[in-house]
Formats: structure tokens, sequence, C-alpha cells
């Protein structure tokens, strides 16, 4: 089958889950108002047989900042029975080492957002599936991350900046997330963002403390490592490199029941 496969796009009313007379009832009786509807998208299903540059953008030649021991470089991201991404040592103008990160060419909203994937061992590294827009593309910083930290195999970060602005829970795993394949997923809506392990829901959002997203975003999965962000991440471990992540799946949907998921 083909590697990446476009799935039909739903009506409106079903992507939604509510009617415009819904929404303004909500603000009648004093709830708080939802955001703009973000759809239209194409719905896809990626298992990164190859690497589609048309649909993909693969970071080169460049870094993020010092809080980072790597920059970014193309020739760390492959694909082999999915996809690679190496953190290495390599000594560049940049940094004394080097990896990867992806991000799909367009932006996407509302939606469930799913991918399969093993995350790397190793203190001060993290591995991370996420959505993102921000200053570079004339937007306001929006975020959804699922990251998984080298230190601790057996949590999971669940992650949303608005305005730059976070809010973080870590949510524990049955699991070491670094040992084996596992499903991701997280369910963006209006409303609410739900966190998704394995096809069981580990944490709800509803914008209590922060209000939710409310820009269409980038797919992005990257692994790097850092120093400075140590009582975060942990110290880094130099012994702990080389070392990869490997994604098997992607995929986006309408929502978490509208099928075309990494599992079908």
């Amino acid at each position: 089958m083909p590697a990446r496969v476009l799935l039909p796009v739903l009506g409106l009313a079903g992507i939604a889950g509510i009617s415009l007379a819904d929404r303004s009832g909500d603000a009648a009786q004093g709830e708080r108002p939802l955001p703009v509807l973000l759809t239209g998208e194409a719905p896809f299903v990626e298992r990164f047989e190859t690497i589609d540059r048309s649909f993909w953008s693969v970071s080169d030649g460049w870094y993020n900042g010092d809080y980072m021991v790597n920059d970014w470089r193309a020739m760390q991201v492959w694909t082999e029975d999915g996809l690679h991404i190496a953190l290495a040592p390599n000594s560049t103008e940049f940094a004394d080492y080097s990896s990867g990160e992806i991000q799909s060419g367009g932006t996407y909203g509302h939606g469930y957002y799913e991918a399969r994937l093993r995350a790397a061992p190793g203190s001060g590294i993290i591995t991370g599936f996420f959505t993102y827009i921000g200053p570079h593309w004339n937007k306001p910083w929006n975020e959804i991350d699922v990251e998984i930290l080298g230190k601790s195999p057996r949590t999971m970060q669940a992650t949303y900046f608005t305005g730059g602005e976070k809010v973080a829970t870590t949510i524990p795993l049955s699991f070491d997330a670094t040992e084996g394949f596992h499903t991701y997923g997280f369910d963006w809506q209006r409303g609410s963002i739900r966190w998704f392990v394995d096809g069981s829901l580990v944490h709800e959002e509803e914008g209590d403390e922060l209000p939710l997203p409310n820009e269409r975003q980038k797919v992005m999965f990257s692994l790097w490592g850092t120093r400075t962000l140590s009582e975060w991440a942990g110290r880094f471990d130099e012994t702990a490199v080389p070392t990869e992540a490997v994604i098997t799946c992607v995929a986006y949907s309408a929502s978490m029941n509208a099928g075309g998921h990494c599992s079908e």
C-alpha cells in the first residue's frame, strides 16, 4: 500500500460534533465561549516507507539555541521500517551533536493526531511528537505535545502552549517507552484536548488554566538533547549517544471516532 493514504473529509457537522445553534446556546448559558472551529484539512495516514518531500520538510543546517546540545541535520533522518531520527556526536559550527526534526509542509486544525513510536533512551534526551506554529510563521506560539524524557521513560509529558504560556502534566505509563512501540495520540477539539496512550484516555484539558490553542499548526517530530534544562530533562548523558527514536506511523483525522488511525 502507499506510504501515505489520504482519507475522505467529513462534513462540517460531523467534524465539529456541534451545531452553530449549540455554540450560541453555550454563550447564552454563560459558559466559556468556544474558539473558532479550525478544520477542512484532508485526513491522512503516513507509514514512512519513504520521506515524501512534497509533504514533509526535514530541518537541516541550523539549531534552536544554546539550550540544545545539537543542531539539525537532514542526514540524521531516514526511513527503514519506519522513520528514524538519530542523535549522535557531530562537531559543527553550532554544536557538538546533530539530530533530526521533521515537520509537515501544511498546517492542521482541530482533530485527532496519533503516532506509533519508540522513544530514545538517555538522561537529558527528549523525544517529541507535537503540533506547533509560532513567530517564524508570523503566528503566536501555539503547541500541543507528547514528550518522552529519556531519564524517566515510564512517564509521558502532556503539554500545550497558547501565546507562549504553557500547561504541562506528567502522565505515568505502565511500560518503558524506550523499549517498544506504543501509540500516542491527542484529540484537539474546540473545548478540550484529550491525550491517549494505546487507545486509552490518560489526560484531559479544557482550558481552565490557560485558553486552548487556537491556531492551525504543523505536525512535527524531533529528538534533541539538553544540558541547560537538566532540572526538567535530567543531566545530559553523553554515554547514551548515539541514540535514536523510531516512528512507524502518524495519522490525522477529524476526531478519534472518525477512523483512519495507525492501528487500522
